[in-house]
């Protein structure tokens, strides 16, 4: 098991760093913001963020608390992407576990452990979003399922506990280990405490602790969905396809009798109500693999069960070069500007378009250049950088197709403005320094 995890953490670990290197990511700005916010917190201040917000992060993520011990202790954003995939690929042991308490072999109880690390959607989101909190949700379902499958109800709590820090989009599962507990345990009095403490987690969070933080209220209310919408979504949910999977393994598994699949229940009903997208429902996977061993390890025909899980893991395999993921990256949305990146000093303020934030992210201030169209209360707090990089061709390849867009003409004028000089130019990327008095570097 060892070395399988090993061999996950340095594969996993490598991919996600050439994602970094190469700048693919589906939200730039949000990749940035967690980074900065693990930089900024190794550095005592706890939290904090200028991407998105000026403040801290708009999610309550405590594991960020551990991650910073990465730059406290010398490391890079190489070395944060390999504890960040050891996080993840800790999912697994709980299945070894499993397989072992059930009297599997190691080689069977580490097929079990393989299927969890070769999840599709588990490397969609990698691929996607490549450090966001949500893939911590993999690993804490993961023992949560197991906790509730052989009935430690402290090892259930505890992985209750390590859900509500990854994000607070955790508390969902919390609420589906309180169901458990209720309906199916008859634990009346703990799974009431549970459900509660769940469901009043992310309001909490939400709506009374981030905007304490922050100084005013966030956008995640806007992402909430009216019953009223309620075929918009279930044709928005087909759409993306995974949780439609997740949903039908859920309810083939309840009906199989493997009720710790009751713990995706919450977290399915509430995507009919939010924004829809595949970072939600993904980690629902790990109770669902969960399921599926626990019924594999009932079979009692020891070349079936071995079968059937190398046949698992080579479909998952399959599956995910189908899928794209593990494609060899191309570098050239980033040759332009690596030669600009250096030229900007470490402890500058930058702003900068959306391909380089994570390059920039080691810093106390950095901005998304033309933001006004999602952050219009702080749209204006890039104009306060001292350096700016952009990219002159007028097209940002993530925001076509997802939000209206200021003028980029503009935002371009609204820089100039200021009284800029250029530092350099490469491509269509050019560095701007704001000119200080004298000439002098303009002071933080």
């Amino acid at each position: 098991m060892a070395g399988l995890l090993l061999l996950f953490t340095i594969l996993c670990g490598r991919w996600m760093v050439a994602l970094h290197d190469t700048g693919h990511t589906a939200s730039p700005q949000d990749i940035a913001s967690i980074s900065q916010a693990v930089w900024n917190t190794s550095r005592g201040r706890l939290g904090r963020a200028t991407i998105l917000y000026e403040g801290v992060r708009d999610h309550l993520e405590p594991v960020l608390l551990v991650y910073a011990a990465n730059y406290a202790v010398g490391g890079t954003v190489h070395t944060l992407l390999y504890l960040h995939a050891l996080a993840i690929g800790l999912g697994a042991v709980p299945f070894y576990a499993l397989g072992r308490q059930r009297g599997q072999t190691v080689l069977d109880a580490g097929l079990m452990a393989a299927g969890y690390l070769l999840l599709p959607p588990l490397h969609r989101v990698i691929e996607r979003d490549y450090l966001r909190t949500d893939l911590l949700l993999f690993p804490a379902l993961a023992l949560l399922a197991y906790a509730v499958t052989v009935r430690r109800h402290r090892l259930a709590l505890a992985a209750a506990a390590l859900a509500l820090c990854a994000r607070e989009s955790g508390a969902l599962a919390v609420v589906g280990l309180g169901l458990h507990w209720l309906l199916v345990e008859r634990r009346v009095r703990a799974g009431l405490v549970v459900v509660a403490v769940g469901a009043l987690w992310m309001p909490l969070v939400n709506f009374v602790w981030l905007p304490w933080a922050l100084g005013h209220s966030t956008q995640h209310a806007d992402h909430v969905r009216s019953p009223a919408l309620l075929a918009e979504q279930l044709a928005a949910l087909w759409q993306v396809r995974w949780p439609v999977g997740v949903g039908a393994a859920t309810v083939l598994l309840l009906l199989r009798r493997r009720w710790a699949a009751l713990l995706a229940v919450p977290p399915l009903l509430a995507l009919l109500f939010y924004r829809m997208a595949l970072r939600y429902s993904a980690p629902l996977y790990s109770i669902v693999w969960m399921g599926l061993v626990d019924e594999i390890t009932r079979w009692p025909r020891p070349r079936l069960r071995r079968a059937a899980l190398v046949a698992v893991s080579g479909v998952f395999a399959l599956a995910n070069v189908a899928l794209g993921s593990w494609r060899p990256l191309g570098e050239q949305g980033m040759l332009d500007v690596r030669p600009l990146l250096a030229r900007v000093p470490a402890d500058a303020s930058v702003c900068a378009d959306s391909r380089a934030l994570g390059q920039l992210s080691l810093r106390e201030r950095l901005y998304q250049f033309n933001r006004a169209h999602y952050f219009p209360e702080g749209a204006r707090a890039c104009l306060g950088a001292e350096y700016f990089l952009l990219n002159r061709n007028g097209r940002d390849a993530f925001f076509p197709g997802h939000r209206l867009r200021q003028d980029r003409a503009e935002a371009f004028r609204d820089v100039e403005a200021l009284g800029v000089e250029t530092v350099g130019e490469s491509g269509p990327w050019v560095l701007w320094r704001r000119r200080g008095p004298e000439g002098t570097r303009p002071s933080p």
